[in-house]
Formats: C-alpha cells, sequence, structure tokens
C-alpha cells in the first residue's frame, strides 16, 4: 500500500476533480454569504442551501462579480478544485447570474417579523441587569477561547462574582438542544442572577443556533435577564434582538454584567471623603448654632443689680412724691377746714349774733318787715334759746330805743 504526504495526497485529490468533465463546467443554485473582497479585487464567498454549503472565489476580471452579495441567490458557473495549501474543497466561479432573493434569507427575515409582531423584540420589556451580581451563569463552549476571555474580564473586573458554566456547542446540529438545556438548567437552579449566552466569531452559518426560534424563545422567556455576545461587531443574531442586553463581543457581555471594582473603590474613597466634608460641616453648623443660642441667652439675662437699685429709686422716688402730695394735701385740707369753720353758724353766734325765727311758724326772721308788735319770736344762741315778744317795729333804732322807754 502506497503512503502519500499531505502535499501528494490534496495534489491527487486535486488533478482526481479536474479531470473530472462534469466538474469542469458545473453551474450551482444557492444562497450567498459571507461575501467579502479583497483588495486586489478577487470575491470570497460561500453558497448554501438548507443542507450543504461550499466555498467560492471568483477572481478578477470575472463577468458579474458585482452581482456577488451576501443574501442573494445566485446560479455560479465553474469548477470544482481544491485549495492545496488548506486542503479546502473549492468552486473557482467564471460567471454568476441572478436567482431571485435567498430562501434562507428570506425565511430568517420571515421570523423576524413574526417574533416583532409578537413583542419578543419589544424594547420596554428588557430587564435592567444587577448592579453587583454574585453568580454568573455563562452558556459557551468550554473550547476555544471565549471562556479564557470572559473569566479573565470578570476576574479583572469584579473577583468577587462566581462563575457557572453550562457548556454547550455553539454551532452545529447539537447546538439548539445545548444552549435550551443551559438555559432550562440555570433558571431552575434559580441562583443564578444575570446569564451570559456567547460564542466567538464566525459565519453565518456558524451562528445559525441563535437565530433558531426556539433559542429566541427561550431568551425572551427566561426569568433572568440574559446578557449575549456573539460573534463579532458586525453580527446580529435573532437571539442579540431578544436579549436583555446586547454586547458586541463576548468580552464586552462580560464588560456589561458587572461592576469595574476600581471604579467602585473610587467611589468608595469619594464618598468617605464627601461624607466626611458634610459631617464637618454639619458639625461646624451645629456649633455655630449653639454658640449663638448661647450668646442670645447670655443677653437674656436679667441683671438683677441693675434691678435691685431700680427698685430702691423707684421707691425713694415714691416716698418723695407721696410725702409731697400728703403734704400739699394736709395743707389743702387745713385751710378747707378753716374756711368751713367761718362758715358754722355756732361760731357766728359766738361772736354776738343770734338766729331770730318766729315762734308760731319757725320762719327765719331776716328783716323787720316780717314780724308785728306782739308776735313771739325764739333766738338761738350757741348754749340756748330765748323768747322774746315784739313790743315795736321801726327802721330808726333810735326810735326803737324811745319807744321801748315808753
Amino acid at each position: 500500500m502506497s503512503v502519500f504526504s499531505i502535499s501528494e495526497a490534496t495534489t491527487l485529490i486535486k488533478l482526481h476533480l479536474e479531470n473530472e468533465p462534469i466538474l469542469r463546467d458545473l453551474s450551482i443554485r444557492g444562497e450567498v454569504s459571507n461575501a467579502t473582497a479583497s483588495a486586489a479585487g478577487h470575491v470570497y464567498f460561500t453558497l448554501k442551501d438548507s443542507a450543504s454549503q461550499i466555498r467560492c472565489v471568483m477572481f478578477r476580471p470575472q463577468r458579474n462579480r458585482h452581482l456577488v452579495e451576501t443574501g442573494v441567490s445566485l446560479i455560479a458557473h465553474g469548477s470544482i478544485s481544491v485549495y492545496e495549501a488548506r486542503g479546502d474543497l473549492q468552486f473557482y466561479v467564471r460567471e454568476v447570474v441572478p436567482d431571485g432573493s435567498g430562501t434562507i434569507s428570506e425565511e430568517l427575515e420571515a421570523l423576524r417579523n413574526a417574533l416583532e409582531k409578537e413583542g419578543v423584540f419589544e424594547p420596554t420589556r428588557k430587564r435592567v441587569l444587577p448592579k453587583f451580581p454574585l453568580i454568573i451563569g455563562l452558556i459557551t463552549s468550554t473550547q476555544g477561547a471565549v471562556l479564557h476571555d470572559i473569566q479573565n474580564v470578570l476576574r479583572r473586573r469584579y473577583p468577587l462574582v462566581t462563575l457557572r458554566v453550562a457548556p454547550t456547542a455553539v454551532q452545529g446540529t447539537a447546538a439548539v438542544s445545548g444552549i435550551l438545556e443551559g438555559i432550562r438548567n440555570l433558571n431552575t437552579e434559580g441562583k443564578v442572577d444575570l446569564i451570559i449566552l456567547a460564542r466567538g466569531g464566525g459565519s453565518s452559518e456558524d451562528l445559525e443556533a441563535f437565530n433558531d426560534e426556539a433559542v429566541v424563545r427561550a431568551i425572551h422567556g427566561s426569568k433572568i435577564p440574559i446578557v449575549t455576545g456573539i460573534g463579532h461587531d458586525t453580527d446580529t443574531t435573532l437571539s442579540d434582538l431578544a436579549a436583555d442586553v446586547h454586547a458586541p463581543t463576548p468580552s464586552a457581555a462580560a464588560e456589561l454584567s458587572v461592576p469595574n471594582s476600581d471604579d467602585l473603590l473610587h467611589q468608595v474613597l469619594d464618598n468617605h471623603t464627601g461624607l466626611g466634608t458634610q459631617f464637618r460641616n454639619f458639625l461646624f453648623q451645629r456649633s455655630q448654632s449653639i454658640h449663638s443660642a448661647r450668646a442670645k441667652l447670655d443677653s437674656a439675662t436679667p441683671d438683677f443689680a441693675r434691678t435691685y437699685q431700680r427698685i430702691d429709686d423707684a421707691v425713694t422716688n415714691s416716698a418723695r412724691v407721696l410725702t409731697t402730695q400728703y403734704a400739699l394735701h394736709s395743707e389743702a385740707l387745713r385751710s378747707l377746714k378753716a374756711r368751713l369753720a367761718t362758715l358754722n353758724p355756732n361760731d357766728v353766734l359766738r361772736r354776738g349774733y343770734s338766729v331770730l325765727t318766729v315762734e308760731n311758724t319757725g320762719q327765719i326772721v331776716t328783716s323787720h318787715r316780717q314780724v308785728d308788735k306782739g308776735i313771739s319770736l325764739t333766738s338761738a344762741t350757741p348754749d340756748g334759746f330765748i323768747h322774746s315778744i315784739v313790743t315795736g317795729v321801726s327802721d330808726n333804732p333810735e326810735e326803737l330805743g324811745a319807744n321801748h322807754g315808753d
């Protein structure tokens, strides 16, 4: 049995394929994906259907190269051979013609529209991630760099978090069931604060599991918030649209899932400084208030010595005023008493006067014309009364004396 080197084997396969007439002049119908153009103007792409795919290259200046766009369905004409450097089966396209829009793209767009109408992608239903997660569930492959990248990011940013990995295939036939099982188990466990669903970059075919309807609905129905980090910046799957937070890469998903411990430390230090400043200001203000209140109390304290002096002065002044008033009133009273004494009838009588009244009527006699000869009169003296009879009445005292002699 002959033993061939890798180079010999690939060369043998290449010669066999290129000598097969049907493979030298072959037309293939399929949908274009992952179309890229090199700086030299060559176009590299994949033709696929629902079951298979084949790598294609269209060198410059082949006809209708501008028709090669991702999502377009084409009929490509060329030959099949092997790219010996990598051992890849490759379709060397000489010409392409349109064949309508791609069936796979149409199905994906139809699914997207249906889910959007149901509200699966509704922004208002997306949940806010917990600020300080303790346990993060990670659904990804344990093969490759994604797991290690996420571990490094979490260790660097927030070493307090625990990472619980739900390993699964992230492409191929087992990917969908593995992703669904991971979401279900982490939700059932109930100890996880959020879930990261991640895989590295790849072709659109590699990301098909993340466009699967069952996966999208599982993300939508998860009780735990889900962050997706699928592929590269330019890749957006239906899972990304359904997730609570969509990150452009797996590492970015880890960044968005946890706070930065350095930022938290600075924030704590800033808060400590701010609280210290506020506390010092508070103490200063309270101290000022206390001093102000004490000053007001001191100013409001009565000066008893001065008050007593004012009371003594008031008593002395009052006594002086009362003494003066008493003397004045006493003098006025003596004067009034003297005046009253001059008006006392007894004092008048003592000076030789008397009060003369008609004995029968008691009428005071103030004129000699009030009496006639023979009327009885009563004269009041300080110590008694004198009864007399009128013997004569005259305007002239001398005549009265002469008549009295008679």
